[in-house]
């Protein structure tokens, strides 16, 4: 991490060699005159820390004032041992300082980008990038609009049972699943919360974060049709009207971000999409659903989609985060159509990875029209999967009980995000990359597909059945190393009329070999992999029953043995219990074998003791130390060095 306390200190040392303007900037301002401003995002180098001492002592703090269900959700996605990162600490309050010096305005800052967005002429934004913290200058991704297609006059306003039958939710509701329990945050322009489609749902917060308020129907000042969309997103993931309309996760906890000024007048709707992620996030969040999108200007001939990588925009940074701390997301691939494969018209941030991407199709399955493809910058496949977003029924804004059907993927998106909801609730300890992949998996086209359907239709159905749920309850899976290769056991219940089980191995790059010659007895519980690989893979077991159904079960891994994980990063855990009294165990993860110490000292910098001192393979450890009588209540540090990586954290040891 680059050291910042010189910087700090040395007025001389702020300027330095100019940093990177990103082309499409660089495009932009080109054609200022003198003292026209643009809005642009300043990324900084570093959080201004002194060590990766303040760092984790920082960390600790954040950790210890999380909301519960925000704990409960990164754990289950991280770990006990990883629940925060840098992208959790706030951005240095000199920096923010020195560059609203420097700009015209300085409108707000993300910290998961670590970033500004200022409004500043070419001259201010040249003197910003002379900042020796400041490393890079990027372009305001602007609104994509995703308008609702025309409302259909004298339209009788049925039910939305097409809608549901086509993806399998109907066949959920029969038994039971409304998405209780779980919370979805709606990000949009805008709710009128006093429909009748939303008289008995669970609404447990609101934000206007353009108006940043606490009221998210419109207000004085805002545009009329402000909240057109969010009623039609939300009613059509988690409304209901007996008799009238059903969103998939009817029974849904809701919390509504507005971030969008449908106006026009505000630029930085980027940045109230990034405030309301991290702001849903913090309350608990399980699933997000957004039908936003947005685009550089297109304006610049040389890079309208070089961008759209899933790692550059700020909306693409907030989502990542969204995703490695355990929330679901679905967003919305755009209208702009699909006529031509070898011009990709997606939008971000349905350019990230490990979220799912949404297309629109028509009652019959067929694409629609303005329904966006792939693929991404970098190659990637898109959209991941489809709904209906033609003639989709839903309410509208227009008056307290009214309905009407519209088209975009702006429909489709909350449809799929509602299966998600519903998905979670079936399988509250499955990982996000397990409930993304059995939605693809299952989709209507999981075997043929492209950058215009994905996979195909959501079934979710299917994906619940993939996931574990139904015939199938998954027990424990274990895969252990020893000297003949690796002992894989598993455990089932429910499966008294199995034909019999297959297993397969995955590698790395997800390349499937099936390890069984015959069909395995149902019975079985056991198998002996005598070919597994040094290299890290994973299992999963594939069952039949009499009746001619199957089930892919969740996957179980195979740490390597004696060799480097790729692309992985030793971490320090966070201790448990803490505060201690009798015994605290400290987990870590390795992604390099070799000789391990961890140290605990006091805060005075004097060594307490050496806990561990061991040669271990790469993958996940932990160590428990028993405390004894003769340590004295206080504040203690323990420190993880390995072959690639040194981390403290602190503990609180109580007697």
């Amino acid at each position: 991490m680059k050291k910042s306390l010189l910087i700090l200190l040395i007025p001389a040392l702020l300027f330095a060699a100019e940093a990177e303007i990103h082309p499409a900037l660089a495009y932009q301002i080109s054609s200022l005159s003198l003292d026209e401003t643009i809005e642009a995002w300043v990324f900084f180098a570093d959080r201004g820390f002194d060590s990766e001492l303040q760092v984790a002592q920082e960390l600790a703090t954040f950790v210890a004032k999380m909301n519960p269900a925000q704990r409960t959700r990164r754990e289950r996605e991280r770990g006990t041992f990883d629940l925060a990162d840098e992208r959790d600490l706030p951005v240095n309050t000199e920096y923010l300082t020195t560059v609203e010096g420097l700009v015209t305005t300085l409108h707000g800052n993300s910290t998961i980008a670590n970033a500004a967005i200022v409004t500043a002429t070419e001259a201010q934004l040249h003197e910003v990038a002379g900042l020796s913290f400041v490393r890079l200058l990027q372009p305001v991704a602007h609104s994509v609009t995703l308008g609702l297609g025309e409302m259909a006059p004298d339209l009788d306003y049925g039910s939305s049972e097409d809608q549901l039958v086509q993806i399998q939710v109907d066949e959920l509701h029969a038994l039971g699943y409304d998405g209780s329990g779980v919370t979805v945050l709606m990000l949009d322009t805008g709710f009128r919360t006093d429909h009748d489609a939303f008289a008995n749902v669970d609404l447990v917060d609101e934000y206007d974060f353009v108006n940043d308020d606490d009221d998210v129907d419109n207000e004085s000042g805002d545009h009329g049709d402000a909240w057109n969309h969010g009623t039609a997103t939300w009613g059509t993931l988690g409304g209901f009207e007996d008799g009238v309309h059903y969103g998939p996760a009817y029974g849904a906890s809701f919390l509504l971000a507005k971030t969008e000024d449908v106006a026009g007048e505000t630029p930085i709707e980027e940045l109230y999409y990034d405030m309301g992620i991290q702001w849903g996030e913090g309350l608990g969040a399980d699933v997000a659903s957004s039908s936003l999108g947005y685009r550089w200007y297109p304006g610049d001939p040389d890079t309208p989609y070089e961008d759209l990588d899933g790692e550059t925009t700020v909306v693409a940074l907030a989502v990542n985060w969204a995703v490695d701390n355990g929330m679901l997301v679905s967003t919305a691939m755009g209208n702009d159509g699909n006529s031509d494969p070898d011009n990709p018209s997606l939008i971000s941030p349905a350019d990230c990875d490990r979220i799912l991407s949404c297309g629109a199709v028509d009652s019959s399955g067929t694409i629609a029209p303005f329904s966006s493809n792939g693929p991404t910058a970098d190659g990637r496949q898109k959209p991941e999967v489809c709904a209906t977003g033609v003639y989709t029924h839903c309410p509208v804004a227009s008056g307290v009980g009214d309905y009407s059907w519209s088209d975009g993927t702006s429909l489709s998106t909350p449809l799929v995000g509602g299966v998600l909801a519903l998905l979670r609730q079936i399988a509250p300890t499955a990982t996000v990359a397990e409930i993304r992949q059995a939605l693809m998996d299952t989709g209507t086209r999981h075997d043929n597909q492209d950058n215009i359907y994905g996979h195909g239709i959501v079934q979710a159905l299917d994906a619940a059945s993939l996931l574990g749920f139904g015939a199938v309850e998954w027990g424990e899976f274990r895969a252990d190393r020893n000297e003949d290769g690796a002992m894989l056991r598993w455990q089932l219940d429910g499966f008294d009329n199995g034909i019999g089980i297959n297993l397969f191995r995955y590698d790395g790059d997800d390349n499937r070999l099936r390890l069984n010659s015959r069909l395995l007895a149902s019975t079985a519980r056991a198998w002996l992999d005598t070919t597994a690989p040094e290299e890290s893979c994973y299992y999963r077991l594939e069952l039949f029953d009499s009746g001619g159904e199957h089930y892919l079960s969740p996957s179980f891994a195979l740490s390597a043995s004696n060799v480097a994980i790729p692309g992985a990063t030793s971490s320090l855990g966070f201790c448990y219990p803490n505060p201690a009294a009798e015994s605290i165990s400290f987990p870590f993860f390795l992604a390099t074998p070799g000789r391990v110490e961890l140290t605990v000292y006091d805060l005075a910098g004097r060594r307490v003791s050496t806990v561990a001192k061991v040669e271990l393979t790469a993958g996940s450890h932990e160590v428990t130390w028993q405390l004894g009588d003769e340590l004295p209540a206080g504040v203690y540090l323990y420190t993880l060095t390995t072959p690639d990586h040194q981390a403290t954290r602190r503990f609180v040891l109580s007697r």
